[in-house]
């Protein structure tokens, strides 16, 4: 269950900018919602988790969430409490901003399509990181 709800997720976060978001987003959510808690297990969650707070940085402001640098924080936090070195924290800060800028040109203002693109990533990152609630 757990490994088919990860495939799907993966899957809804390849096609964020297609119009069939809707359809995956949503099959994704029902198919995660039998309580399965995932967490942070390795570095590509690390890596995952930097790609979902660039991608809430952008999109939260445009939608008028007035949180200034809060996602910005949340990833110096994620730094600071994982203390990656050298290489991993190199590619941990580039997937926050590549995902920054992945969305900031996909999405240049606030569109349902966004609200649900961001509704599906606070939505994994509760999967990756339950604390963060």
């Amino acid at each position: 269950m757990v490994e088919l709800a990860l495939k799907q997720f993966a899957v809804a976060l390849e096609v964020l900018r297609r119009p069939t978001l809707i359809v995956l987003v949503l099959a994704s959510l029902s198919a995660a919602g039998h309580g399965v808690e995932i967490g942070i297990t390795s570095q590509d969650d690390l890596e995952e988790l930097s790609n979902i707070l660039g991608a809430l940085h952008h999109l939260r402001g445009i939608c008028g969430y007035n949180e200034g640098r809060n996602w910005r924080i949340q990833m110096q936090h994620l730094l600071d409490a994982e203390r990656p070195t050298g290489e991993g924290r190199d590619r941990l800060v580039a997937s926050f901003n590549r995902s920054y800028r992945d969305s900031r040109q996909t999405y240049s203002t606030c569109t349902p399509s966004a609200h649900l693109a961001m509704q599906h990533l606070e939505f994994r990152i509760r999967l990756l990181k339950p604390s963060w609630q």
